[in-house]
């Protein structure tokens, strides 16, 4: 194992202030600088690369109370690409963008006679130079502008030790063994799988000095320049081996050093052509399967013995220490090269891999545990608190990923009308969704009790009854997952349908006083629709369904009339009319639809989950009633609840009779499905997207991968859960959402004073208080001016996060995995699915088609079809006496 020196600001060498080109000694604690104050402070982070983003993050991360501005500086842009077209993108730039932070990119004349932002442009206690593989010198006009023992370095190495622009490949070449704070890296690693590790390490400590600045300056010591060394820039002829002088040792040492820039290369010389080159790809000892001539010289143990093999054309070279057992490829001494056009310039386990958060899509697990093994060699997965480790990492990987992709949703679509009403913030867009619930509630939570109290709901069940009549169904389904299936709606009401005990869609409600708007586009907002539709007397309301992505998020939606009105009329003013240049295609809501009912894995049926899910719909349904104010319905359930448990023997039975009445009430009162955990306004709405959901049998025959499904199911379910039955105490940030106290933090910190410990002052009104949660407060509700809409980003963006079903669908289901070529998805490779109008004009340009070619003579028709049932659903057609097409919600 090899101990390579790692300290960053380690505490004997806490502080490493930039020398400044014109002066010939370093700060120390004894200068007569004046000292950091406590935090926050104000940081202007100087860096670059992937070493400089881990410092950015760990910053970043302990921000709160720690860091009041913090803004980031990059080197001057570099062009990049086939004629020098392409701007490169700093990984530091990047990361910066991704976390919402200030981004100043240098002039092409860096650094000298720039100007720092206002907020660094004088002396402060309070302002930090922070410089992370930089890259560039610091002139002494920048470093004047802030106090010396304020300018610290994250540097990998022990200081003055490598100093320059390479200490981690230097500290390899050189195989160096001594470490400034204990950090055992294991044989093998290379700059590649290094540098995160030490970035980390470096960042971590950073993150400790800033919480106790004072303390770390009082305690920093000056350099020693007599044992100082530099660590210079690489350069291509590094890598050229030298076999007469390079022994293996240094090969190994150079290869895991540089190889990541400058591969190792030979060079070959022929009396026919000039010098050239091939790469060299490390190795160790190669397997029996190997070549003939790999063997040969295998068994020769002869040093610096070389053959080429023309079956593979790959050179050969066997190289080992003067001082080592020929042949004996032990740890680092004996290495087997292997050159030619196979190369991959990989490390210990093959070629390279890409980080998984820099691939535009969710990496599986196996790829993400190979690239852990790779990039943390020091991981053994056999121990269960190295396994502990990687899935903690692998957890926090998806809910990373998951938070750039709710993020990137949230910037396109913020500005559609549709999204801001649903999720937005100010008083006329609240106004109107408050009144769109009451309306779509009203008389709902009446009409439960009158049908509990008359014992209509005596027979309410969510389990699985299949029975065994044929229907003929017309599928018409929005969203279908891979836990859906079909099965015959049992509601109240309904009659019950079956297919050879599987399940089938069932029949949605309809109504002959609405029409059915078949498309909306998502640029029409609900006011002008209702605005629309109250031009005809007796209009009633509006229902609007859910934006369907895969139709360019158009909706549907269903104009809802009085009893007694003209529909006749109403059909005339609405039907074809237009809101601006978009038609209204409406028709009457009397022709039968079929949706499928979804079905919940047979792991929610046993006695034990049934007690679970009962105590949580109760929260749930207090949850609903604290809205109302009504609480009648719940205590009518509770009441019958206790009336039957203490007359039957059966307790399981009545637990789940109790569930079903709850998940029943649920679903009819407040328009929400417990089980897809989703809540909507109207219950035609409801009725579209889940018209029930049931719960599968106990021990279901079911394959092992579909168990494996089931219980990802259930685990999901029970991560979304409380964004039902703890709407008001969940936080966002599970959830990947923002932290409204650290915006409020910010927001409110340039108007708060912090006299002492345990006093803070109001840098308004001089008002004293004894917490900063006291002053915020009071700022908030004294002086609502400072905070303004500051926070409204932040609570729009929460709202559309703690919406349980909200888009995109696959955000709030367990992940599927890619194929194992780790490739993007197939549609994302050849391309997107053809233009609907398209497709629809080339069926309408086909003709019309009669009907089917008769069978051969002799022919038997199958049974089934012989029942009137379809082999297919066609979503694409028009509902059962409908000319036009309706959209498959």
């Amino acid at each position: 194992m090899n101990r390579l020196k790692s300290t960053f600001l380690s505490r004997q060498l806490a502080l490493q202030p930039w020398l400044c080109r014109h002066s010939a000694t370093r700060y120390t604690s004894s200068s007569s600088s004046a000292a950091a104050s406590a935090p926050p402070y104000r940081i202007l982070l100087l860096g670059s690369d992937n070493f400089s983003c881990a410092t950015l993050r760990a910053v970043h991360a302990a921000r709160e109370g720690l860091v009041e501005k913090l803004v980031v500086v990059v080197p001057p842009e570099v062009k990049v690409g086939r004629n020098l077209k392409k701007v490169f993108e700093r990984p530091l730039q990047k990361l910066a963008k991704e976390l919402d932070l200030e981004v100043i990119t240098l002039p092409p004349t860096g650094l000298k006679d720039w100007e720092p932002p206002s907020d660094f442009s004088t002396l402060s206690s309070s302002n930090i130079l922070l410089t992370a593989s930089f890259g560039y010198l610091i002139p002494s006009s920048l470093l004047s502008r802030f106090h010396p023992l304020s300018t610290l370095n994250v540097h990998p190495s022990l200081l003055p030790k490598y100093r320059g622009a390479a200490p981690i490949q230097w500290a390899l070449i050189n195989g160096d063994q001594e470490t400034g704070r204990d950090f055992v890296i294991p044989g093998g690693s290379d700059f590649t799988s290094l540098e995160p590790l030490l970035g980390k390490v470096g960042a971590d400590l950073l993150v400790d000095i800033l919480k106790d600045l004072p303390a770390a300056q009082a305690s920093a010591t000056p350099q020693d320049p007599s044992t100082a060394t530099l660590a210079p820039k690489l350069n291509k002829e590094m890598s050229r081996v030298t076999w007469s002088t390079h022994s293996a040792t240094q090969l190994v040492r150079l290869q895991r050093g540089i190889s990541h820039q400058y591969p190792l290369r030979t060079a070959f010389v022929s009396q026919t052509s000039p010098e050239s080159f091939i790469q060299l790809q490390f190795g160790s000892k190669p397997a029996p399967s190997t070549s003939a001539v790999a063997q040969k010289l295998l068994r020769s143990h002869k040093h610096g013995e070389f053959n080429l093999d023309t079956e593979t054309k790959q050179l050969m070279a066997l190289k080992s220490d003067p001082n080592s057992r020929g042949g004996s490829y032990r740890d680092e001494r004996d290495d087997y090269y292997r050159g030619g056009p196979d190369f991959n310039g990989g490390g210990p386990r093959g070629p390279r891999m890409d980080s998984p958060e820099s691939l535009p899509y969710v990496v599986t697990r196996r790829y993400f545990d190979d690239w852990t093994a790779q990039t943390q060699p020091n991981i053994n997965f056999n121990v269960p608190e190295d396994r502990e480790l990687v899935d903690s990492q692998w957890r926090k990987y998806l809910a990373g990923s998951l938070r750039k992709e709710f993020t990137k949703f949230f910037d396109e679509m913020k500005d559609k009308p549709w999204f801001e009403e649903k999720y937005g913030v100010g008083l006329e867009v609240e106004e109107m969704r408050k009144r769109i619930k009451e309306k779509g509630r009203e008389g709902r939570s009446d009409k439960f009790l009158d049908d509990l109290a008359e014992g209509k709901l005596d027979n309410v069940s969510f389990d699985f009854k299949p029975k065994a009549k044929d229907v003929q169904t017309t599928d018409s389904s929005e969203d279908v997952r891979s836990e859906d299936v079909k099965i015959e709606e049992s509601d109240v009401g309904d009659e019950d349908a079956a297919l050879s005990g599987t399940l089938v869609p069932v029949k949605l409600s309809t109504s002959s006083h609405q029409l059915f708007i078949k498309t909306i586009g998502p640029e029409i907002s609900r006011g002008e629709l209702e605005t629309h539709c109250s031009k005809v007397l007796g209009f009633d309301y509006l229902v609007l369904s859910d934006p369907n992505p895969l139709k360019k998020f158009h909706r549907v939606g269903w104009v809802v009339f009085k009893e007694g009105t003209d529909m006749d009329e109403a059909s005339k003013l609405l039907c074809e009319s237009t809101i601006g240049t978009f038609t209204l295609h409406m028709i009457l809501n009397v022709n039968p639809i079929f949706m499928r009912t979804r079905a919940t894995p047979g792991l929610l049926a046993t006695p034990e989950r049934i007690v679970k899910d009962l105590e949580s719909i109760r929260r749930a349904a207090a949850s609903f009633e604290k809205e109302t104010g009504d609480t009648r319905g719940s205590e009518a359930i509770e009441e019958r609840h206790s009336r039957v448990i203490d007359e039957t023997d059966d307790v399981a039975a009545e637990n789940k009779k109790t569930l079903d009445l709850y998940l029943h009430y649920l679903r009819f009162a407040f328009h929400t499905c417990f089980y897809c955990v989703t809540t909507c306004e109207f219950a035609e709405q409801l009725e579209r997207k889940c018209p029930k959901h049931i719960r599968r049998e106990v021990g279901a025959k079911t394959s092992a991968i579909n168990q494996v499904n089931q219980q990802g199911w259930v685990t999901k379910f029970d991560e979304k859960l409380p964004l039902l039955t703890d709407k008001e105490t969940v936080d966002p940030v599970e959830f990947g959402g923002d932290s409204v106290e650290e915006e409020l933090h910010r927001v409110c910190h340039p108007h708060i004073k912090q006299e002492e410990e345990g006093k803070f002052r109001c840098d308004e009104c001089k008002k004293l208080f004894s917490a900063l949660k006291f002053v915020e407060k009071h700022i908030v509700t004294k002086h609502p001016e400072f905070i303004g809409t500051k926070l409204d980003r932040t609570k729009f963006y929460n709202n559309y996060i703690l919406d349980p079903a909200h888009l995109p669908f696959g955000a709030n289901e367990p992940p599927r995995p890619i194929p194992e070529n780790e490739g993007p998805p197939l549609g994302d490779r050849i391309g997107g699915r053809m233009d609907d109008s398209r497709a629809i004009k080339r069926r309408r340009d086909d003709g019309p088609r009669g009907p089917p070619p008769p069978p051969p003579p002799g022919a038997v028709m199958d049974p089934r079809a012989r029942g009137g049932r379809l082999a297919y659903a066609d979503l694409d057609g028009a509902p059962a006496g409908s000319a036009d097409v309706v959209l498959p919600y």
